[in-house]
């Protein structure tokens, strides 16, 4: 083992100086020197390293990768000096960090680390002290002391830390909000950080944030009336308002309850009745009409916002969209969806987003089977008249291409596909888009199959399930094409889950994996298979079935270590 420790310290020296720059092999070398117990030769390697950079130029005039550079070294000639109990010298080495001007905060998070590594903890609490006393980068310092702490699962200290970041640098509060609000997900973190966050909540300079942050906390736990309980309270110290409770509802919205979110709006309403009626507080009360399938009562609300003036505001013309949406998928209308579209354009030619428009106007010609249209209004908004930005001009490219794929012309589709990976950035197309181009290039001989399956896709999107399906299963008996066979099948597997069928789905994708234990799509449907059994059958032991198979037949896949967790999970189900 030891002669692999020196043929890596040999390789990651040799890898270094032909790339100083690059940290991990400097890293590289720094973990092997400790590995082989080398802490001289580091010392040496380090302060050679050192000495060259401070005699090339001034501290203050190095570049950024420079500082980081001379910061590590600094750490790691400190770290070496404690291995050779020389622990007083690299206390002064480290000292000489604080000096240094705008140093990174990655030498303060390495800085703490080697203090641990060189079995220095009681010294630790000593040389934070003097860190915070000396250092001209609060900002660093206090970054890399959360991350520090929280990598060490010191989770009050480290909350504590964001916390003085955040009185320092208020602007930063979403990005310190984020990092908290990730910190892992297990039970003993949650507690942790819950218990930090009340514990510094009454601190006058964050209390409105740490609100915030409990709040969020709560509602990623689902746990909604401790969640409404800090949204109230965020909209006291806001001065009520009642912004917080909009953002509330709007976010219980987007988690499909429809029901609580009624509750905040009528709060909302007799808290602040005239927030309750601003353009942002009625497109949430109209998308929630929607939600809970009120649908005559959405598009009367939702008409107020899209007449004018209130038409001329952002969440005038977000409604357009939604109201239209509404008029062509649930209430089944694309003639009066493409009227209130294109009057809307009349009336502010210039809004914004006439393109998301012009696409809408061309899905309400695909509800009505005018292929021809629908393509004509889907080229149309390509042309760059409407949205010239890149990502927006492949969309709509992608769209007329399905609408060839739909008629059969499926040449024409290919050519319409590789023209918007030509014009989207980094040639980049969605998922379901490059899925058909694979399609299309696997299955060209067997073009009849191909425009089943179109027309099986095309029923789909216009809602008629049943005609989708019975051709799906039409298409998985009579197709040469194995591709498209195992696609028809997982189709109408879906959409027999989709219609809440699922023995009839289950049944179906078994025999899928039983046919065709060899495709790319098996080790995935095993999953879905076990999945399916656990959440809508609570069946566990048949769950375990599924997933064992994976780790047994299919050791290497992708959904190996996913099978693995699951059935930990089941082994071990959390209290």
């Amino acid at each position: 083992m030891r002669g692999q420790y020196e043929d890596a310290l040999h390789l990651y020296l040799t890898l270094n100086d032909a790339h100083p720059d690059y940290l991990p092999f400097y890293d590289g070398v720094i973990r092997a020197f400790i590995a082989t117990a080398k802490y001289s030769e580091g010392l040496a390697w380090t302060d050679s390293l050192r000495q060259g950079l401070l005699l090339k130029t001034e501290p203050d005039v190095l570049t950024v990768a420079e500082r980081e550079q001379l910061g590590n070294l600094i750490v790691d000639s400190g770290r070496f000096l404690g291995k050779i109990d020389r622990r007083d010298e690299a206390l002064e080495r480290w000292e000489t960090l604080y000096d240094l001007p705008h140093v990174t905060s990655s030498a303060f998070y390495r800085l703490f680390s080697a203090m641990i590594d060189i079995r220095y903890p009681e010294g630790l609490e000593d040389m934070i002290a003097r860190a915070r006393k000396t250092t001209r980068q609060p900002t660093l310092l206090g970054a890399s002391l959360a991350n520090f702490f929280a990598q060490r699962g010191q989770i009050e200290s480290a909350v504590k830390e964001w916390l003085n970041l955040l009185e320092l640098q208020p602007r930063q509060d979403e990005s310190i909000k984020r990092t908290i609000l990730g910190l892992p997900d297990d039970e003993i973190t949650r507690q942790q950080v819950e218990s930090a966050l009340k514990k510094f909540k009454n601190r006058s300079g964050v209390r409105l944030q740490v609100t915030e942050i409990l709040g969020e906390f709560y509602f990623r736990s689902r746990d909604w009336e401790k969640a409404y309980q800090q949204v109230r309270e965020a909209d006291l110290l806001q001065e009520g308002s009642g912004a917080a409770l909009i953002g509330f509802a709007e976010n219980l919205l987007a988690e499909g309850e429809s029901t609580l979110a009624v509750e905040v709006l009528a709060d909302l309403e007799e808290l602040h009745p005239q927030a309750a009626q601003s353009t942002r507080a009625m497109l949430v009360k109209a998308r929630n009409l929607e939600a809970m399938q009120a649908y005559a009562a959405a598009d009367s609300l939702f008409s107020i916002l899209t007449s004018m003036p209130l038409l001329r505001s952002a969440h005038g013309q977000t409604a357009l969209l939604f109201q239209a949406r509404l008029r062509l998928e649930k209430l089944y209308q694309p003639e009066a969806a493409r009227d209130l579209l294109e009057d809307a354009l009349k009336k502010i030619p210039r809004m914004q987003n006439p393109g998301e428009v012009m696409l809408l106007v061309g899905d309400t010609y695909l509800a009505e089977r005018n292929l021809p249209k629908a393509q004509e209004t889907y080229l149309e908004a390509a042309g760059g008249r409407f949205d010239r930005q890149a990502e927006f001009t492949a969309r709509a490219l992608v769209n007329a291409g399905l609408v060839d794929y739909y008629a059969g012309n499926f040449d024409a589709a290919m050519e319409r596909l590789k023209e918007a990976s030509a014009r989207s950035p980094n040639g980049l197309l969605t998922n379901n888009a490059l899925d058909l181009q694979e399609m299309l290039r696997t299955n060209r001989a067997d073009s009849l199959s191909l425009e089943l399956f179109a027309q099986a896709e095309l029923e789909e999107r216009l809602g008629d399930t049943a005609l989708s399906e019975s051709l799906y299963l039409n298409l998985s008996n009579v197709a040469a094409s194995e591709d498209l066979i195992e696609r028809a099948i997982l189709n109408a597997a879906r959409l027999e889950l989709k219609s809440g069928d699922t023995e009839a789905a289950l049944l179906r994708l078994i025999d899928f994996v039983e046919r065709y234990p060899r495709s790319l799509r098996a080790t995935e449907i095993l999953l879905q298979i076990g999945d399916l059994y656990l959440t809508r059958l609570s069946d566990s032991a048949e769950a375990a079935k599924y997933y064992e198979k994976i780790l047994i037949d299919y050791p290497d896949a992708l959904q190996a270590e996913q099978a693995r967790e699951k059935l930990r999970e089941l082994e071990h189900p959390q209290t």
